[in-house]
């Protein structure tokens, strides 16, 4: 028949599932990663970066490139997360979509190891970036040294030990962001954990009447940081190198 036409023609072929998609962390995973056994960063960046993606759920980009002016303690502590075009490199700041602009509380663990008092002491010394030795003027990259620094220790690990699960090229540092969402599965209300996130919340209560609600850090401690329920870790430990670091910042 000269006028059949496949109903299918024009849909797009489905897309071939990743052969090692990202996975989250278990609980003993993430408790394994950062304790005092495997988690020996060399750098201050190195210490505090992973930190901060597993208590955020935030991007590595958008970590690793923040100034010093976009941790603010007013009305609580949080990150200002944005945009900045600027002729420097250097100085500038890209982030994945219009969503990403946004405050993210500090969770309560990343002021009691210290994390306000390491940026003070960067801001003392004059530096632009909170994390002043990455390569910022690799704006897509900036964190790419991080990254694998932080992988390569707990996949050493996995390889003397597979039935931990961290020789898993599943479990990459963007596992971290992968292990928030997945805590914040228990939450009343997922649409604020979006937020902190930087997703895209549809609907017109909030892309109408509500989008400032992604620069409102006392609403989302309140709706998200206050309740969410990570992991433990050891935290004694990890405080004593966070005093270490505080001595040598840069």
């Amino acid at each position: 028949d000269p006028h059949w036409r496949n109903p299918f023609d024009g849909f797009s072929r489905k897309p071939k599932r990743p052969s090692n998609p990202i996975r989250r962390y278990t609980d003993e995973q993430i408790k394994l990663v950062f304790s005092s056994s495997l988690y020996k960063p060399k750098t201050a960046d190195k210490f505090w970066v992973p930190l901060l993606l597993f208590y955020t759920g935030a991007r590595l980009t958008e970590i690793s490139q923040i100034h010093v002016g976009d941790v603010l303690i007013d009305p609580l502590p949080h990150v200002k997360l944005e945009n900045l075009e600027d002729e420097d490199p250097v100085s500038a700041k890209k982030l994945k979509n219009e969503s990403s602009h946004r405050t993210v509380p500090l969770h309560r663990d990343l002021i009691d190891l210290g994390f306000l008092e390491y940026v003070a002491k960067v801001r003392e010394l004059g530096k632009l970036h909170v994390f002043p030795n990455l390569p910022h003027q690799k704006p897509d990259g900036v964190g790419d040294l991080v990254s694998r620094d932080f992988i390569s220790r707990f996949r050493e690990y996995g390889a003397n030990k597979p039935e931990s699960g961290l020789d898993s090229k599943s479990l990459v540092t963007h596992s971290l962001r992968h292990t928030f969402r997945n805590a914040g599965h228990f939450l009343k209300d997922e649409t604020y954990l979006k937020i902190v996130m930087g997703h895209y919340v549809p609907g017109v209560s909030i892309q109408i009447y509500g989008k400032e609600a992604y620069v409102m850090p006392d609403l989302l401690a309140h709706k998200v940081m206050n309740h969410i329920e990570l992991p433990s870790l050891e935290i004694e430990f990890l405080r004593s190198q966070a005093e270490y670091w505080l001595k040598a910042p840069c």
